[in-house]
């Protein structure tokens, strides 16, 4: 269940917001952390696919 005071905390850019928008659909999870996903290394600005899956 999504919290009203939560949700009224998040910032994020625009652009992503609506690519983000755009590919949910119902049964989608998204989670949001501001923990870094590689806090000890840089990937040098590559893509980065976290988490992947496919619906087959």
């Amino acid at each position: 269940m999504l919290d009203p005071f939560v949700m009224a905390q998040l910032r994020m850019p625009a652009a992503f917001l609506a690519q983000l928008q755009a590919a949910l659909v119902p049964g989608t999870s998204v989670l949001v952390t501001s923990a870094p996903v590689l806090p000890q290394h840089n990937n040098g600005g590559r893509r980065l696919t976290v988490l992947a899956a496919s619906g087959d």
